[in-house]
């Protein structure tokens, strides 16, 4: 299934700042579901529970969604996948 901008927002944060994201959902209140999807160390893990409960007592539906374990980031398991299909 693809998407269209019409059924999602899509966010790029460049770093792990919640002012970011905070700013982003005040713009746009129609956002009640956030998926989280940061780097899989340490750091992006740490934000990822910082960021949930965060949003979620502001009642948003949150969903961490590191990328496999295997690999650092989602460009990383993307392009793992890409391969793996050509």
């Amino acid at each position: 299934m693809y998407l269209t901008a019409k059924e999602y927002h899509v966010l790029s944060l460049n770093g792990l700042k919640l002012s970011t994201l905070a700013t982003f959902l005040g713009e746009c209140p129609e956002v009640k579901v956030v998926l989280l999807g940061f780097d899989n160390d340490e750091a992006g893990r740490g934000a990822m529970r910082a960021f949930e409960g965060e949003l979620k007592a502001k009642s948003y539906f949150v969903a961490s969604c590191p990328p496999g374990s295997e690999f650092k980031d989602w460009n990383e398991q993307l392009q793992a996948e890409r391969r793996a299909w050509h």
